[in-house]
C-alpha cells in the first residue's frame, strides 16, 4: 500500500492564486493523500475561498484540515504547528499560490521509498503571476534545473553561498523532522536554514524531474517593492541570512562566503540602498573576502549614479528579445 503524503499548505493573502493551488491538488494521480492548510490571518478573502474547497477535498483526500489563525503567527511559526498535526509519513510543504504538476506526488513518493535521502528535490518550473492551472496542457516551460544540480552529502557550503533548491519542489520523510527538528523560528527563511541543518550530517537527493510550478513577480515574499518601507524589510532579510551564514560558515570555503556577500551587495545596489552596500562591503573586507569584478563595475556605476538606468535599459531590451 502507498505510504500517506501530508500536503502542507500555509496560506496568507493568495485569495487571486487559491483556485489554481487547490485544482492542482484535486489533480493529482496519487492515492494516498491528505491536506492540510492554515490560513494565517489574511486580511482578503483567502480564508473563505478555501472553505468553498472543502467539500471537493473531502471527497478527494484521506483526511482535510482547513483551519485560521486568529492572528498572524508568521511562516515558519504556522509550519510548525501545521507539521504537529501531520500524519503522513512524506510530508510535501507548499506555499498556497504554488502547484504541482498531476503526478508530482506520485513521482516524489516513489522516488522516496527507493531513497534513504533526509530531503528529496526536484525540478521546478516558474510561471507569470497570470497563468492560470487550465493553461498546463498548452504551456512550454522554463526549468529551474539545466543540468542536475550538486546532491548527496557535503553541501553545506555550497547551500551557505546561495540556497539553489526550489522549495515547490521538496519532500521530507517525517523521520527527518523526528531525527533534525522542526523549522528554526528564529528565521524568516525557514526551507533555507532547514536544508543547511540537515545538510550537515544528512543526506540531501535530486530528482530529475519537474513537479512544482511556482509564480514569479510583486507576491513573492522575497520580491522588494519601492520605498523605505521596502528597505527595510530588505535590510531585515539580509540580517537573518547573514544569521544563517555565521551558524553554517565553518562549513564554507572563502570562494563560497564571497559568492554569498557578492549576491547580497548586488541585492542592495538594485534597491538602491547605499547604507546597506556600505555595510556589506564592511562585512567582506572584515571577513577578508574580495569584491567581484562584476560588482566593482557595478560600484563605479552607482557612484555615478546611472547603475539602476541602465540595469533597466538592459531589462528592457531583454524583454524585446525574449
Amino acid at each position: 500500500m502507498e505510504k500517506l503524503v501530508s500536503i502542507v499548505i500555509p496560506c496568507y493573502n493568495h485569495e487571486k492564486y487559491i483556485d489554481d493551488c487547490m485544482a492542482s491538488m484535486m489533480a493529482q494521480t496519487y492515492p494516498a493523500m491528505e491536506i492540510i492548510i492554515v490560513d494565517d490571518a489574511s486580511d482578503d478573502n483567502s480564508f473563505e475561498k478555501l472553505k468553498k474547497w472543502e467539500q471537493k477535498l473531502c471527497n478527494r483526500f484521506k483526511r482535510v484540515v482547513i483551519r485560521r489563525n486568529e492572528t498572524n503567527q508568521g511562516i515558519t511559526k504556522n509550519l510548525n504547528c501545521m507539521l504537529r498535526l501531520c500524519r503522513g509519513a512524506y510530508i510535501k510543504p507548499m506555499a498556497s499560490d504554488d502547484m504541482l504538476f498531476p503526478d508530482a506526488v506520485t513521482a516524489l513518493a516513489s522516488f522516496a521509498e527507493k531513497s534513504d535521502a533526509d530531503i528529496i528535490f526536484s525540478n521546478t518550473a516558474s510561471v507569470e503571476n497570470s497563468f492560470c492551472y487550465g493553461q498546463l496542457e498548452k504551456r512550454t516551460f522554463t526549468y529551474h534545473f539545466k543540468q542536475n544540480p550538486p546532491q548527496g552529502r557535503g553541501l553545506t557550503g555550497r547551500l551557505c553561498a546561495g540556497n539553489y533548491i526550489p522549495a515547490p519542489g521538496i519532500l521530507i520523510p517525517y523521520r527527518t523532522y523526528e531525527k533534525y527538528g522542526f523549522y528554526n523560528e528564529d528565521f524568516l527563511f525557514e526551507d533555507w536554514e532547514y536544508l543547511l541543518r540537515v545538510s550537515t550530517k544528512g543526506t540531501i537527493r535530486y530528482l530529475n524531474k519537474p513537479t512544482a510550478l511556482y509564480r514569479t513577480g510583486q507576491h513573492s515574499l522575497s520580491h522588494f517593492g519601492k520605498g523605505d518601507e521596502e528597505k527595510q524589510r530588505h535590510r531585515l532579510f539580509h540580517e537573518h541570512k547573514k544569521k544563517m551564514l555565521q551558524l553554517y560558515k565553518e562549513y564554507a570555503d572563502k570562494g563560497q562566503m564571497a559568492e554569498f556577500y557578492n549576491t547580497e551587495a548586488v541585492s542592495a545596489m538594485n534597491m538602491d540602498d547605499r547604507e546597506l552596500v556600505s555595510q556589506i562591503l564592511a562585512e567582506m573586507q572584515e571577513e577578508g573576502l574580495a569584491v567581484s569584478a562584476n560588482n566593482r563595475l557595478r560600484l563605479l556605476l552607482m557612484k555615478l549614479h546611472v547603475y539602476l538606468p541602465l540595469k533597466k535599459i538592459k531589462e528592457a531590451l531583454w524583454m524585446r528579445v525574449k
